[in-house]
């Protein structure tokens, strides 16, 4: 990958699902969810470990920009690369909010951000953020990279 120059890896695991890895890695739990189904299903994409034990999962988004006369895709356009960063490292569990964020690379502005759903503003980041996990890092970044009393630990 582009990044590996630049980078301090200690650990490469490649192109995986996170089921496939989940011998060292506990990713990724969204606590909003209360199905168990939905749980680690998530995060194939390119996993390593920086060498402060950072796990970083590179992630393509896409989005279907031409369809057929039935609806059905015929054109995709990968518009974003997402970064999930677990910040506790191997072997821990992951909680999406609390030591798990996501990023994105958003192609359509060139810029580096937290995935907000649209959340712009503090009130609408909170809101978010109460019930989708993984928009949480918007909220920290909102509030100045403070943690505030009204932060959702789920």
């Amino acid at each position: 990958i582009y990044l590996k120059p630049y980078i301090k890896i200690s650990k490469d695991f490649g192109f995986q699902d996170a089921s496939s890895i989940s011998k060292y890695y506990n990713c990724c739990y969204y606590p909003e969810s209360n199905n168990p189904q939905t749980q680690n299903k998530n995060g194939y994409g390119y996993y390593f470990v920086l060498s402060n034990g950072t796990v970083i999962n590179l992630l393509l988004s896409n989005k279907c920009v031409e369809y057929d006369s039935d609806g059905a895709c015929t054109k995709i356009l990968f518009n974003s690369i997402g970064f999930r960063v677990g910040i506790d490292g191997l072997n821990k569990k992951t909680i999406s909010g609390k030591n798990l964020f996501d990023l994105q690379i958003n192609s359509d502005k060139n810029i580096l951000e937290f995935v907000s759903y649209g959340a712009y503003t503090r009130n609408s980041a909170l809101k978010i953020c109460r019930s989708i996990a993984l928009t949480c890092g918007q909220l920290i970044r909102l509030d100045n990279w403070e943690i505030k009393e009204d932060y959702p630990w789920w």
